[in-house]
């Protein structure tokens, strides 16, 4: 996505899911590592990850090893079916 503030792309990870049988195996290192090699070359001056708050100590591990910092922001959402009917 570009951003105009940022004179330049951002890149948003909205999902990263291993499933249980591949965990802790380095297939999430293998495709972070995929991911932010694309936002290299897509020249991103950001890269977002969004996770949810109850997804445990062991999950922000993970993404605090891959370099992400907890950033101090708020996700509000409209969804489609809720502007469709206002």
């Amino acid at each position: 996505m570009h951003q105009l503030r940022m004179k330049g792309r951002i890149v948003t990870i909205d999902e990263l899911i291993v499933s249980a049988a591949w965990r802790r195996k380095g297939v999430g290192k293998a495709l972070m590592k995929h991911a932010l090699e694309r936002a290299r070359v897509l020249t991103a001056k950001r890269i977002e990850l969004i996770t949810h708050k109850g997804r445990g100590e062991a999950v922000r591990a993970f993404y605090e090893s891959c370099g992400f910092q907890e950033a101090d922001s708020m996700v509000m959402r409209l969804t489609d079916g809720d502007f469709q009917r206002r």
